[in-house]
């Protein structure tokens, strides 16, 4: 092993060690829509659940159509707004890659799930899709953490994987939404508020 090699291998580890900068706005601001948004709908299928609101079946495909259209409006302004100001070090390489790494598994971990669960017209099925997805995000911020070892990191990431052992034992009853919108606002939009203050202090 050369020297080039070993400044190269130091390079690379330090990078890793860095703080997120300002490339943090941008995931922070994404996770903050997301766990908002998706967090209401949660709560507002738990509230009808209980019957706190009653509302159609029209009216509520639309309203759950639209927690994802304003989903994806959010996504693209936040990206199109901060595509200049995101930094290109090794660490938000690292950690960008983790969390498009997770999203692209939520896909597959859909088709699976829908490809068992619609045949069999299993509600269950689908209630064990969020609690393998929360499980997903535990590992994907568990993976931030030993990247960064930044104990807040670890602490969401812990949250999560309780917030999946939660869904796993809720699985069927009325509360079970309750919880999947109580996780999505803690440890998404928290972190997520959290991630835009740490930019703002580094920029």
């Amino acid at each position: 092993m050369n020297t080039d090699t070993i400044r190269d291998d130091l390079a690379f580890l330090k990078g890793l060690a860095e703080s997120g900068g300002r490339t943090q706005w941008t995931g922070g601001a994404v996770f903050v829509a997301g766990g908002m948004l998706y967090g209401l709908q949660c709560v507002v299928q738990w509230a009808q659940a209980i019957g706190l609101i009653t509302m159609g079946s029209r009216p509520t495909i639309v309203f759950t159509a639209g927690i994802t259209v304003a989903f994806l409006i959010a996504l693209c302004i936040i990206l199109v707004r901060n595509r200049k100001l995101t930094a290109q070090g090794i660490s938000n390489k690292a950690f960008n890659a983790v969390f498009a790494a997770t999203g692209l598994t939520n896909v597959v971990l859909i088709i699976i799930f829908a490809s068992v669960a619609i045949p069999r017209q299993s509600i269950v099925i689908w209630e064990l899709y969020p609690a393998a997805l929360f499980a997903l995000q535990g590992s994907a911020w568990y993976v931030a953490f030993l990247l960064r070892r930044k104990l807040w990191l670890v602490v969401v990431a812990g949250g999560w994987f309780a917030s999946a052992i939660a869904l796993g034992l809720l699985v069927g009853t009325t509360n079970y939404v309750l919880a999947c919108g109580i996780a999505l606002i803690i440890f998404m939009t928290v972190p997520g508020f959290y991630m835009m203050r740490l930019a703002r202090q580094v920029a």
